[in-house]
């Protein structure tokens, strides 16, 4: 997989809030498409905010993805900060 980090990874376990900051407009296209749902591709940025330890941060969504666990209603995503965590 491509590493495009600007700062290294370390594996850390918090409870975060996440919210959806400003008006999201995509404009794209279908990559697949079935009666249940749809796969797309777009251009633009969703804005995002999230309250770690207390402290509030913002950035944009990078990418998101349902689980494999199988555990329901569960995805992983990929927030790409614009104010950056302090040092560990």
């Amino acid at each position: 997989m491509d590493e495009r980090r600007i700062a290294e990874r370390q594996v850390a376990q918090f409870p975060v809030t996440l919210s959806i900051t400003g008006p999201v407009a995509l404009t794209g296209q279908t990559l697949n498409l079935s009666r249940s749902g749809l796969l797309l591709e777009a251009q633009g940025r969703i804005p995002v905010a999230i309250t770690l330890q207390g402290a509030r941060y913002t950035g944009f969504l990078v990418r998101a993805a349902q689980n494999q666990s199988g555990e329901a209603n569960t995805i992983t995503i990929a927030i790409e900060l614009v104010d950056l965590l302090p040092a560990a």
